[in-house]
């Protein structure tokens, strides 16, 4: 016969209980679902802030630097001429004479720089471009929703036609 302590007891009246509840487990995976909820939802608008704060350092670069050649070349500019390419309109230019600096030949030679804003892939897609002569257009603006050039003669008075 077995003695009493090697035997194991079947009566549950006696004995502990071990483990979580089934309410117990639902009310912790519901909070961890709101706690996961909130993590996910900043990590997101982070996201969205970097992004958007990348795209707005971005334009500004792309500002700068379309202001800086407008200003470079409308300031040593001596002949200025703005003209309606064509007879379809898609698009404005304004051409300018501009002396360029040549370091090896140590000169400086005329230039014909033209600035051109092109319509033809919708009313709020502009793109601005330079070129100088006949070279390859160095695109300064995109998605441009509208582009305006006005120039003013020796006493401040706004020149209605334009003419060299």
């Amino acid at each position: 016969m077995a003695s009493p302590l090697h035997t194991r007891s079947h009566n549950l009246k006696g004995s502990e209980k071990s483990g979580f509840t089934l309410l117990e487990v639902m009310m912790v995976t519901f909070i961890s679902s709101f706690v996961f909820a909130g993590v996910l939802s900043a990590y997101i608008f982070l996201g969205r802030g970097l992004a958007r704060e990348a795209n707005e350092e971005s334009l500004e670069s792309r500002g700068r630097l379309a202001l800086f050649w407008v200003t470079q070349d409308v300031s040593t500019a001596f002949s200025i001429s703005a003209e309606n390419p064509g007879t379809n309109t898609t698009g404005t230019q304004f051409v300018l004479s501009v002396p360029i600096y040549d370091p090896s030949s140590n000169t400086s030679q005329v230039h014909t720089v033209t600035y051109a804003c092109d319509w033809s892939q919708g009313p709020t897609l502009g793109v601005l471009q330079r070129q100088v002569d006949n070279g390859t257009p160095l695109v300064l603006l995109t998605n441009l929703s509208n582009f305006s050039f006005g120039y003013y003669d020796l006493t401040g008075t706004p020149v209605v036609a334009p003419n060299s």
